[in-house]
């Protein structure tokens, strides 16, 4: 059986990453941060523990929420009352959270 080093696969941070780490993850989602800098999230989690950062509280909060932004209320009514589908097939079919899409059908984007 093949054993492999453990860190084979470890890439060690240059001081170049490190800094566009501390320059943006105030403002920028972790998953664009996985593209812009190439690494797994948990390696971008490990060092923005390490770094002691923070999201932007605004932005956080805003981040959270797109989903009030990208669906109005009649796309959730539509679904259910016209199409008669249930409350986990609408789930299914957005990507979302049953509690979320119930969420919807009693308050939409009327908050």
């Amino acid at each position: 059986m093949f054993k492999c080093p453990n860190n084979i696969f470890k890439k060690n941070w240059t001081q170049k990453e490190i800094n566009f780490l501390k320059e943006n993850y105030e403002n920028i989602l972790n998953k664009d941060l996985v593209v812009a800098l190439s690494r797994d999230e948990g390696g971008i989690n490990y060092m923005v523990s390490k770094l002691k950062l923070k999201k932007d509280y605004d932005f956080y909060c805003k981040s959270r929420k797109k989903y009030l932004l990208d669906f109005p209320k009649e796309t959730f009514k539509k679904l259910y009352l016209q199409d008669k589908k249930s409350i986990r097939e609408i789930a299914k079919i957005m990507k979302l959270g049953k509690n979320t899409v119930d969420y919807y059908l009693k308050y939409g984007d009327n908050k």
